[in-house]
């Protein structure tokens, strides 16, 4: 019982005020272990939400990397298609005398 509560009950009149204020505390109390599991909630979806940011810029990276390497694939082989068809023609041209 709390300091109001048990000055609340000095007073016979006081028993439905009294429940009311008991209650009351109950409610309170809850309320405050609500409020601190939320917290606790929230701090985890927060450590939750940093990881897949994380997760979601290494994978930028990574795709960054594998989109560099298209590129490079793609530049190769144009250079080696021009190669080959530069050999190509030559060979054309010695079997046709030019």
């Amino acid at each position: 019982m709390t300091v109001v509560s048990s000055e609340l009950s000095l007073s016979p009149a006081s028993d439905p005020a009294l429940r009311a204020l008991e209650t009351l505390e109950r409610r309170v109390q809850d309320l405050v272990t609500e409020i601190l599991a939320l917290r606790a909630a929230l701090g985890s979806a927060e450590r939750d939400a940093a990881g897949l940011r994380d997760q979601l810029a290494e994978r930028d990276e990574r795709i960054a990397a594998l989109q560099d390497q298209a590129d490079n694939s793609d530049a190769v082989r144009s250079s080696v298609t021009e190669r080959i068809e530069a050999l190509l023609d030559r060979i054309r041209e010695v079997e046709t005398g030019e």
